[in-house]
């Protein structure tokens, strides 16, 4: 389809808007599976990146947002728990003392020895230090607090969020998201309905 494995390498990496055929939002993907949509007919490019891509007869833009060809139901989906869940839901900000970084680890509320449960309201992203200092008791046992209460995020939440930790948005985005959404994916607002403050 296109030359070299650099253009494959920065299609991987770059996000790209998913809407459906009455322009709402509906996902994100990479710009590579965004491609292959472009390609087999399934939808076209709405906005693309000042990169191009080449292929063997021409250049086409970096999708950035894309649309498909007809409206779908939007989907019903429930977002798979999981580690990578959970930290993407709390933007990898230690819900007890609020630093950030990358190395954050999963904590469980109500200790697994004390009956905790592996669930959305149960797991919450710590530091390291937090983790440690929590250990295995729940939490009015030592006095620590978190600064949200967790909840079970929604799919097309998640995927932003997912999707623009690493990489900004494009801001062609702002023109398709709704004012929230687009505060969300830029990292100006908490996403909605998923950690309230306690």
């Amino acid at each position: 389809m296109w030359a070299g494995s650099d253009e494959t390498m920065v299609l991987n990496g770059q996000p790209c808007l998913v809407l459906n055929g009455d322009y709402s939002p509906l996902n994100i993907c990479t710009a590579l599976r965004a491609v292959k949509m472009v390609f087999s007919g399934r939808a076209e490019i709405v906005e693309g990146h000042d990169d191009q891509l080449r292929t063997v007869s021409a250049l086409y833009p970096i999708p950035t947002v894309i649309k498909i060809s007809h409206r779908v139901p939007r989907p019903k989906v429930r977002v798979r728990l999981s580690r990578k869940a959970v930290l993407s839901r709390d933007r990898y900000i230690c819900q007890y003392c609020g630093i950030t970084d990358q190395r954050m680890t999963v904590d469980h509320l109500i200790p697994k020895n004390k009956g905790g449960k592996f669930s959305w309201d149960n797991l919450v992203c710590a530091c390291p230090r937090c983790n440690s200092r929590k250990g295995d008791q729940a939490l009015g046992e030592i006095g620590m607090k978190i600064k949200s209460k967790p909840r079970e995020p929604a799919y097309f939440t998640l995927s932003l969020l997912y999707h623009t930790q690493r990489k900004q948005p494009d801001s062609s985005w702002g023109k398709y998201l709704p004012r929230k959404l687009w505060m969300i994916a830029e990292g100006h607002a908490p996403a909605p309905g998923m950690n309230e403050p306690v």
